[in-house]
């Protein structure tokens, strides 16, 4: 497809701009909230090594995403919050 047709004007910025398009990936990738971003953070540091089950991947990241977050009436996170996350 050649040209700009077809293509949005948000599509064309993301298109021109590197690094719109790397902190966009990034959002993407990583998530959009303090708490996702976390999250993906931790997991991704986790799973450097090796890969990991599921269960042990919770296991590493909820700790850390306990430690800084809380719910919006102030409780604490739960693994559950963390299982629904990853």
């Amino acid at each position: 497809m050649g040209g700009s047709a077809g293509r949005s004007e948000c599509g064309r910025a993301q298109l021109a701009d590197h690094q719109l398009r790397q902190h966009t990936a990034a959002l993407a990738w990583l998530g959009t909230t303090a708490a996702e971003r976390q999250v993906a953070e931790s997991a991704l540091c986790a799973l450097w090594a090796e890969p990991r089950p599921r269960e042990d991947l919770r296991d590493a990241v909820h700790p850390v995403l306990a430690a800084g977050f809380t719910h919006g009436d102030g409780t604490t996170m739960e693994e559950k919050d963390t299982e629904r996350l990853l």
